[in-house]
This record gives structure tokens, C-alpha cells and sequence, in this order.
């Protein structure tokens, strides 16, 4: 990650306007509870995801009376029943962004609250709170209409909440000790106010009071309102009294963009006072090869200069370049605003995200299923390829609709332990991937059970795409017993070791029982039983689909797990043949020497029992050689002067297919 702080003075004056903006916030309405195992495991992630965001979102923390002890509730149950009733929430943890998106806080990311915060707001929530010093607060929320307000039935609500509650001993039985963000009442009826637009530039007022329950430290309680639509549940906007007196919204349509570029983003500094000083940054993981900078007011500013602004103005409009270089990648944009006037407030970003070059995407279903990205790239990687990125889940779709995905040839869908598994909008997209010539790499042990079980998410699209295209017919949801896993000996895959499956869930140990549905074949078995198949591949309709039944970060053996990954690639990219073939010639095919090789290299041959030819490729499938090989031949030579240094592979052709390549390392 390069982090560039910009360090050069000016002095501005300037007198644009919001044009009719307003910073949108993302309000998170999160059920946990004191008591609940799978909160305590949860929560820390999305905390830390919130740390990333602070000036991009409001969260409030709703205590349930299940499935234990949990005293934060029991001091105002109704209002969070009430808010359990209005969403239907069943189990924790879980958390809601009004009606429109919900999920379990692991699966909170960066770039869902990105594509949930891209757009500006037709309104602005001001919040201010008063207290007497004896317990007895005021509120003031100030509603400023920037842009048209629509919707039938307009509520607003607004809550107390308790900044930070800390025990000195765990007050359920989960462990967890800190509990941010804790809701204590409603200032409102718990179905709100009924609220009425007065128009465009307009603004209303509404006063609210209460005196702080002895349970609640004053000074940690502070107000969330928000403007919410029935019965649709969609969050307008939302506000706080803790907001800072600026803010910095998005100005463009998009936060992520795609292509070779440039690419332009806009955002705006904005704020009641006059005069502030600021510090700006700018921090990405973009490859070298890429370039950016920022501008302001459309100076832009170089690294020798940076930038610390002395603004007397209220507000600043900013741009963000960004030049993707040849390398492929999602590189991350952050722009950082911080206030040397107001230290005690958290800084601004705005995050963009560029996509650029991008042959292989792995696709990220959040909650624990983000901790095993590393393990798909470290596979790729391992195949030489560097072209590849890593996309949330919730950011695919808006992707692919933009065109951002149009070079991406294979896509390594990591689901996990993620539930719903598959979801209709998710296989409307991959079909049409698959349709158009990608291949396809997914796993997760529970995607089979997911689909099919009568207590899983299974619809008609998602059962017709896991027979269709994953060729799959799901026997069984499995168990602890199935914790070895052997690879099918007549299979592109039968070089790699076996490997024990171990638990990452906590006790939830369910490997999917998948068997092929023709002309799919098995990949490996649990244990040495060939009729429990647990990982499939197929190859039809032009193209290719791999599928497991574990999540990635289940085997072992950290070797296998590459070799699973580099395997599935260098299939889908045609190094690697149809099983019927590898095992008739692929021990006719030796190893090179030398290996590593500098100017000529021997390849031997066992028994060839056809002509063939000889192909030499690059990393990229291009071949960069080729010869004949004749029936009986014990070896063959090649010069290579017209190589340079790198990696290669050779393989043999006949009429009836190709043997699985081999390695050759060229130094020069």
C-alpha cells in the first residue's frame, strides 16, 4: 500500500455550490446479542471494516432478548423488538442497511459500503444535542432538502445511542466485553414521524427532549436520526450529533470504473466555517506501472509539492486521474481529508476503484469467505499469472453491467461458508459468462446443501444452474468422517498429493457429496471411496467449469491448495488435456535436462507409441516452438537461443489429443 501525503500550502476562495448534494451516509441497523457465539467471531470484522469508514457511515447496535443473557437489552426491550418485527430478523448476528441490502456483519466491506454510498443524497440530516449538565438533553434535527425528496410515506427516527459500554467481565456468555454503538431508546414513536417534503432548498426543524436514564453515561450518548421510506424500508439519509461541521461527498456517478483509461473521479470538500486548515492524501495498491494525481480547483499537485490547504472557502472541488499501466489489476484509491482544526474529528475518504487488464477474477462472498482470497491468488500466482484482481461479491454486478469485466477469461467464485450460496442474480450472470466462452472455478462446502436442502436458499435458477452448467447432482451434505481427500489417479488432476480436510467453521465439518452428471467427470473422492466424488470438472457448450464441495481454506496442505488453483488454470487455458489422454501417454513424456536450461535442453520420451508433435509455449499459452516427434524416438533437442528467461511448458500432440505439460525454466 503507497500512502502519499501531500504537503504544499494555498490559499483558496471559493464560491461554488453543492448543486444540489448532500453527502450520503450508510446507516448499518445491527442485531447481536451478549450471548451469541457467531457474534463475538463477527463483530470484530466488521468494526475493522468500519475503522476503514468512519466518515461514510452510521451504525447502531440493537440488543436482542435471544439467545441469552444480555443486560443491554433488557433495560428497553420493546423498541428492539420492534425493530426485529420491521426487518424480520431471526437469528444473529445480522445487520441491515434499511430493506435494501442485509447480511451478516463479516460480509460488510469497503466496497459494499462504496457502492451503497456512491450516490449523493436528496436530503441532509443536521443533528444537534444539548445537555443542562443534570441530565436533560434537547435535540434539534435540522432537515435540509438539497434535491427532490420522493416516496409516499416518509418517516423519520431518530434514537439515543451509547457510544461505547464496557464491562469489566463479559455480561453474556460470548466473551465480548466492548459493545459499540449501543441503542438505548427512541426519540420517536418506534414507526417514526411522519414527515412531509417542503421542496427543493428548503428546510425544517423538529425539537426533541429527554432526561438520560441512571444506567447510561451521559457522555457517551449521542443521536442517529433518519429519513426512511415506507413501507420499502429504503434510508434516505441519515445523521448524528458527533458529525463533523465538513464533509466530503462523492461527486461522480460511479466510485469504481473500468477499461484502460484515464479515469476521472470528483469529490468535494464541504463545510460550515470559512477557514480550516486541512491535510490531504491519497494511498493505493495500484501497480507501479500505474500512475495518478490529484488536482484541485484544477491545479493539480505533484508529489515534490503535496498539499496542505488553508481554506477560506466552504467549499473545494477536488479530481482524482488515474492511468492504468500494461499490468492487470483492481487497484484501490483512497483520498483522505483531515481536519488540524478539529483534531477530535475523524477523517474523510471517498474510495475508488479502477479495473484494468483483468484476464482471471476471483469473486469475493464476503463474511468468511474473505479470509481465503489470498489462497486463489497465491494459486494463481503460482500459474504465472499476474493479471488478476480480487471483486466483492456485491460489486460484480455493477461491474459487469459497466463493461469492466470484458477481459476477463476465467472467474474463481469464492463462496465458502457463505449462505445464501447461490443467489438468482449471481447465476443470471455467470450462465451468461459461461455462455460466452469463460470458464469457471467455485467451491464451498455447503453450496450443494444450500441449493437442494429444504432448509437452504435453493430457487428454481439456482438448482437449474447447478445442474446445467456445474453438471453437478448433489447427494449429501457429508461429515467429519469425509476429511481425506485423493485425487482421481485418470484425471488432469491425478499428479496432485492427497490432503486432509480439516474444520474452519467451528464444529461445522459438512463437505459436499457432489457426483458428475455426464460428460463430467470426478476430480478427487473422500477418502480412497470412488463413489463418494466430492470436486467435479467439465468441459461442454465451450466452456469449462470446476467445481468443488469444500471451501478452499479446508485443505491442509497449503501445496495442494496452489496445485488446485494453478491446475484449474492451466486447464482453462488449454495447457492441460482430457484425462483419457493424459493417462495413455503421460509417462511416455519426461522432464527436460537440464532444468534449469541456458542454451540447448534434451526432453526424453518412454515408449511413444505414435508420431506426434512437440509444442513449446510461454506462460501465455502462445507456442514458441514446435517440432516432430517420431514413434520409437527416445528423446528430442531443441535450441534456445530464441528464448529469454522465464518459464515455458512443452506438451506432445497426436490426432487423439495431448499429454499434461511440463515445465521448462530458461535463464539466460
Amino acid at each position: 500500500m503507497k500512502r502519499i501525503l501531500l504537503l504544499f500550502v494555498a490559499v483558496l476562495t471559493i464560491t461554488a455550490t453543492l448543486d444540489a448534494q448532500s453527502k450520503k451516509f450508510v446507516l448499518f441497523e445491527h442485531f447481536t446479542q451478549a450471548s451469541c457465539g457467531p457474534c463475538a467471531d463477527q463483530n470484530p470484522d466488521f468494526e475493522a471494516v468500519k475503522a476503514q469508514n468512519l466518515s461514510n457511515v452510521h451504525h447502531l447496535s440493537y440488543h436482542t432478548s435471544w439467545p441469552g443473557t444480555d443486560p443491554m437489552n433488557a433495560i428497553n426491550p420493546a423498541p428492539v423488538q420492534a425493530r426485529v418485527d420491521y426487518y424480520g430478523v431471526d437469528g444473529v448476528p445480522s445487520i441491515h442497511v434499511g430493506k435494501l441490502w442485509n447480511g451478516q456483519p463479516g460480509s460488510v466491506s469497503t466496497a459494499l459500503i462504496n457502492s451503497l454510498s456512491s450516490d449523493s443524497a436528496p436530503v441532509e440530516l443536521d443533528v444537534v444535542q444539548l445537555n443542562d449538565g443534570e441530565g436533560n438533553f434537547t435535540v434539534d434535527v435540522n432537515i435540509n432538502e438539497s434535491g427532490e425528496l420522493t416516496g409516499s410515506d416518509l418517516r423519520l427516527r431518530v434514537a439515543l445511542v451509547e457510544k461505547t459500554i464496557e464491562y469489566t467481565s463479559a455480561p453474556g456468555s460470548n466473551g465480548e466485553r466492548e459493545f459499540p454503538n449501543v441503542f438505548r431508546e427512541m426519540l420517536t414513536a418506534d414507526e417514526g414521524l411522519s414527515y412531509t417534503s417542503t421542496g427543493a432548498g428548503t428546510s425544517q426543524t423538529l425539537d426533541f427532549a429527554f432526561t438520560a436514564n441512571a444506567a447510561y453515561e451521559e457522555e457517551e450518548l449521542y443521536i442517529i436520526a433518519w429519513l426512511q421510506e415506507e413501507p420499502s424500508g429504503t434510508i434516505i439519509n441519515s445523521g448524528s450529533s458527533i458529525d463533523p461541521n465538513w464533509q466530503v461527498v462523492n461527486g461522480s456517478e460511479n466510485t469504481t470504473s473500468g477499461g484502460d483509461g484515464p479515469h476521472t473521479f470528483d469529490l468535494k470538500y464541504a463545510s460550515k466555517d470559512n477557514t480550516e486548515t486541512l491535510l490531504v492524501s491519497v494511498s493505493t495498491d495500484a501497480p507501479d506501472d500505474w500512475s495518478h494525481n490529484l488536482s484541485f480547483n484544477g491545479t493539480v499537485i505533484t508529489l515534490e509539492e503535496g498539499i496542505e490547504l488553508l481554506v477560506n472557502a466552504t467549499e473545494i472541488d477536488f479530481t482524482l486521474d488515474v492511468n492504468p499501466g500494461a499490468s492487470g489489476a483492481i487497484a484501490n484509491y483512497t483520498v483522505t481529508i483531515e481536519s488540524t482544526e478539529f483534531p477530535e474529528d475523524e477523517p474523510a475518504t471517498v474510495n475508488y476503484s479502477v479495473i484494468s487488464n483483468i484476464t482471471d477474477l476471483v469473486v469475493d462472498h464476503g463474511g468468511v469467505a474473505t479470509q481465503f482470497n489470498g489462497m486463489y491468488v497465491d494459486g494463481l500466482r503460482a500459474a504465472n499469472n499476474t493479471n488478476l484482481g480480487v471483486l466483492p461479491l456485491t460489486s460484480l454486478r455493477d461491474a459487469w453491467d459497466n463493461g469492466f469485466l470484458t477481459t476477463v477469461n476465467n472467474i474463481y467464485d469464492n463462496v465458502s461458508w457463505t449462505f445464501p450460496g447461490l443467489m438468482d442474480d449471481e447465476v443470471a450472470l455467470l450462465s451468461d459468462f459461461l455462455d460466452n466462452g469463460g470458464n469457471l472455478f467455485i467451491n464451498g462446502q455447503d453450496v450443494g446443501w444450500d441449493t437442494w436442502d429444504a432448509a437452504g436458499n435453493g430457487t428454481t435458477a439456482t438448482k437449474a444452474f447447478y445442474t446445467d452448467y456445474l453438471s453437478g447432482n448433489y447427494i449429501g451434505d457429508g461429515s467429519g468422517a469425509d476429511n481425506f481427500l485423493t485425487f482421481n489417479d485418470e484425471d488432469v488432476f491425478t499428479d496432485i498429493n492427497s490432503s486432509i480436510i480439516v474444520d474452519v467453521h467451528g464444529g461445522n465439518i459438512y463437505p459436499d457429496q457432489i457426483n458428475p452428471i455426464d460428460p463430467a467427470v470426478s476430480i478427487y473422492y473422500y477418502g480412497n471411496n470412488v463413489n463418494k466424488s466430492g470436486a467435479i470438472r467439465v468441459e461442454e457448450n465451450g466452456h469449462k467449469v470446476v467445481f468443488l464441495g469444500v471451501d478452499m481454506g479446508m485443505i491442509a496442505d497449503e501445496e495442494v491448495r496452489l496445485a488446485i488453483i494453478s491446475t484449474s488454470h492451466d486447464w482453462f487455458y488449454g495447457l492441460l488435456s482430457s484425462a483419457e489422454y493424459d493417462k495413455k501417454i503421460k509417462q511416455a513424456l519426461g522432464q527436460n535436462f537440464p532444468n534449469p536450461a541456458h542454451e540447448m535442453t534434451t526432453i526424453p520420451f518412454t515408449s511413444l507409441e505414435t508420431n506426434a508433435d512437440i509444442f513449446v509455449v510461454d506462460i501465455n499459452g502462445k507456442t514458441v516452438h514446435q517440432g516432430k516427434v517420431i514413434q520409437g524416438d527416445t528423446q528430442y533437442e531443441f535450441s534456445l537461443d530464441n528464448l529469454t528467461s522465464g518459464n515455458y511448458y512443452y506438451y506432445l500432440s497426436t490426432q487423439d489429443g495431448q499429454s499434461i505439460p511440463k515445465k521448462i525454466q530458461v535463464i539466460k
